[in-house]
């Protein structure tokens, strides 16, 4: 306990350095670009990719990244499940600069300063409220259909420590067909083992990213088809995972 104390007070001091760099520069960014320039802002991106990179060099945790050659050159949407607050840097890191957009719960977006970035940089979603994240998700349809980035979305709808796979929520699929666009499937198996949820210990767990082909939508697929479909690809790649490493 006491190496595991330490080995946190460790990271989060390089957490805390990389964060005292990079912050003051993304955020003037985000306060100085307007809504509708934010996607054609290749420095700020290319600052976000430095801020990916460098939190998952101060956690000091092995990361294995596998299917890079699956990375669209177009737009895309990408597909993750959700353990870990890792799986944003994680995520974000295969973005290569290329402006991009996260969905996102609604209750980030109402905190402190975090909140400031959450509405720069994702599109909130209520959780709550069915009706609510309904009326939330058409309505950025609208928009990020037609946006030069790439889009990011946990179809789980939030994080689950358990290590497993959850119901997917089908708005990924919906957001598919009306953007005309493929999803890259990225799973990360170990998230939850190095950074849980509402803990303060982050523990030694070598981390592993896999990146699936594009999956788009076939002709006369339905969305609950489509999800369905997605989803067994993650299933697929749990079921290797336990099978090559017990």
């Amino acid at each position: 306990m006491v190496k595991l104390f330490f080995r946190s007070i460790y990271r989060y001091v390089r957490v805390g350095l990389v964060m005292l760099v990079t912050i003051p520069p993304i955020f003037f960014l985000l306060l100085v670009t307007p809504d509708l320039c934010r996607c054609k802002n290749c420095f700020l991106f290319t600052l976000l990719d430095w801020w990916y990179r460098a939190l998952l060099w101060a956690i000091a945790t092995p990361l294995k990244v596998e299917g890079l050659k699956n990375l669209p050159r177009g737009n895309a949407i990408f597909v993750a499940n959700h353990q870990s607050t890792l799986d944003l840097l994680m995520v974000g890191s295969l973005m290569r600069k290329h402006p991009h957009i996260w969905y996102a719960l609604t209750y980030h977006a109402k905190k402190p300063v975090l909140g400031f970035f959450m509405r720069k940089l994702t599109i909130p979603l209520e959780r709550e409220r069915a009706a609510g994240a309904a009326r939330d998700f058409l309505r950025s349809m609208r928009s990020l259909s037609s946006l030069p980035c790439h889009i990011i979305i946990f179809p789980e709808g939030t994080r689950f420590a358990d290590g497993k796979l959850h119901t997917f929520l089908r708005g990924f699929a919906i957001l598919t067909r009306r953007a005309e666009r493929p999803v890259i499937p990225v799973y990360m198996p170990y998230n939850s083992l190095v950074y849980p949820p509402q803990t303060f210990w982050v523990y030694d767990h070598p981390l592993r990213m896999i990146v699936g082909e594009p999956i788009k939508l076939r002709e006369g697929e339905s969305d609950k088809e489509f999800t369905e479909r997605v989803r067994q690809w993650f299933l697929d790649q749990e079921a290797l995972i336990q099978k090559t490493e017990g």
